[in-house]
């Protein structure tokens, strides 16, 4: 009886499991916002996100693209790629349905003149991009957001390179694009592979563009003229750029477009830290 209880003491001590003590670091660095697509990372960075890898790798034709290594070495896959880590990376919702779900979750319904204003400004938007298209005699790239009196352009190849932030507005990712790899690439690299048609097609893209516009429409997303890049400015000696937020507090979503065009620079979702900085000084990163 003494060594059946010695036994089963034994085997309880050798069944318990012990984190190993870098458990938590893997995931310390959180992937910047639009310093990201920058040499120099900001101040303020967005919220940590695990999404975890694709089941599919990229297809790769491109010969400047650096490729992922099966053994998980070299310098550009930083993140050793794991079973666990192939889970596909697709949004829990629509963008309409996580705006919806913002509202319940703060006793706030999106009144039927909430929703009439943002079909109104859906239909300019619309009708605003028809008439460019007439003018110009030719179909164009980019999304147009009519919103009060000002027009603002959603680029394509701004959209393409931004596209780390997809996932942010609601948008499925394909399965061609892996978001932890791109995650690990240099800048060079990163926009190599964003700007691959065999990575990201142009239908991904687009729909970016129009979750994007979306959000501006949104009649809670309010239009703040500010700065992008002040901090940075202030540390480094960058110059930061002039131009308009497009903010929306219930949901953390912030587009930034330059001024003079009202083109897209960038935007994501923000956290804590940045909205702070967007309420207080009309400024991001």
């Amino acid at each position: 009886m003494a060594l059946t209880g010695l036994e089963s003491t034994s085997q309880k001590t050798f069944h318990r499991l012990e984190s190993p003590a870098n458990a938590n670091d893997k995931n310390n660095g959180s992937f910047p916002g639009v310093g990201a697509l920058s040499n120099d990372p900001p101040i303020s960075r967005p919220l940590k996100r695990n999404y975890g890898l694709f089941s599919r790798k990229p297809t790769n034709n491109n010969p400047e693209i650096p490729k992922k290594d099966p053994n998980g070495s070299g310098n550009n896959n930083k993140i050793s790629q794991t079973p666990a880590m192939k889970k596909n990376s697709q949004p829990t919702s629509t963008f309409s349905q996580r705006l919806s779900q913002t509202s319940k979750k703060k006793n706030k319904q999106c009144s039927l003149e909430e929703e009439e204003t943002f079909l109104k400004n859906k239909q300019k938007s619309l009708q605003a991009q028809k008439e460019l298209e007439e003018k110009l005699g030719k179909p164009i790239k980019a999304v147009i957001a009519q919103k009060s009196d000002h027009r603002y352009f959603i680029g394509a190849a701004e959209a393409q390179d931004k596209f780390l932030h997809a996932l942010d507005f609601g948008v499925a990712t394909p399965e061609s694009f892996d978001l932890e790899y791109a995650q690990s690439l240099t800048y060079e690299d990163r926009l190599n592979y964003l700007r691959d048609r065999t990575v990201l097609p142009e239908e991904s893209v687009r729909e970016f563009q129009v979750a994007m516009r979306d959000h501006v429409l949104l009649p809670n997303t309010k239009e703040l003229s500010g700065t992008f890049g002040a901090n940075r400015e202030a540390r480094d000696g960058t110059p930061k750029t002039y131009g308009t937020h497009l903010y929306n507090s219930e949901t953390g979503l912030d587009l930034f477009f330059k001024l003079g065009g009202n083109r897209l620079k960038s935007g994501w979702e923000t956290n804590k830290g940045q909205r702070k900085d967007i309420q207080m000084n009309q400024n991001l990163t």
